[in-house]
């Protein structure tokens, strides 16, 4: 029955537009992000960033509504797990933006 009067209450469907639009505008924002980012490469391996690119990009924004889902219903997802995960993507990313530096400095010194 709490759930019935979910449905019949106008603060949670105002909840949902917004988590709904920000999700869109997140989404857009990490498209728009890789597309610049993965203009810069060559043509080849432009696919390849792309399709890895979004993967990570939509695996971070199925888990960040999937906590945001399970926390509505009441359960409770320790947030370190959250920042964890996080905190290891941006780790990844910058392995690979010195080893991208370090390329393209070896690339310019031969």
């Amino acid at each position: 029955m709490h759930l019935l009067s979910l449905l019949a209450d106008p603060s949670a469907w105002a909840a949902l537009v917004t988590l709904v639009l920000v999700a869109i505008v997140l989404g857009i924002d990490s498209l728009i992000f890789i597309a610049i980012l993965s203009n810069k490469l060559l043509v080849l391996p432009q696919a390849r960033a792309r399709r890895i690119d979004l993967l990570l990009a939509l695996a971070i924004l199925v888990m960040i509504g999937s906590v945001l889902f399970a926390d509505g219903f009441g359960v409770h997802i320790p947030k370190g797990y959250i920042y964890a995960a996080i905190g290891f993507s941006v780790f990844v990313e910058l392995l690979n933006i010195i080893e991208r530096n370090h390329r393209t400095r070896s690339r310019n010194a031969a």
